[in-house]
């Protein structure tokens, strides 16, 4: 990811988010969120590249538990996005598929830079 990209995810938090600053939030509150939107983004885009390639074991046999630990950490992982969505007046959509957009982020105001026209794609997901 750019730093390019990095910004211009967040100058669209900040645009398109409905929250507004409230007397308990810290100092630069969209941009915190949105920064653990992208290392959540990161996450996952890793984790649908191997669930998509699948886990071996050292001499070629499918390893059962080494999915289903990938499956239960990319289920918390998703939880903890929709979380931080959630924070700053957003929803989360997400994908299994690496070669697209694997995070993505909903706002009320419709807006979405994705082709599939669903939300705002957090960048490295």
């Amino acid at each position: 990811m750019s730093r390019k990209e990095r910004h211009e995810f967040i100058a669209m938090l900040y645009e398109h988010s409905p929250h507004e600053w409230q007397a308990g939030d810290p100092p630069m509150f969209i941009q915190k969120q949105a920064e653990l939107l992208m290392r959540y983004g990161a996450t996952l885009h890793r984790l649908a590249e191997e669930l998509c390639n699948g886990y071996q074991t050292y001499d070629g046999k499918w390893d059962e538990k080494r999915t289903e630990r990938a499956e239960k950490k990319q289920e918390r992982i998703e939880q903890r996005a929709a979380q931080v969505a959630e924070s700053i007046g957003g929803k989360v959509i997400t994908g299994g598929d690496p070669r697209g957009c694997v995070l993505k982020i909903v706002f009320p105001d419709g807006y979405t830079n994705d082709w599939g026209r669903e939300g705002i794609c957090v960048p490295n997901s």
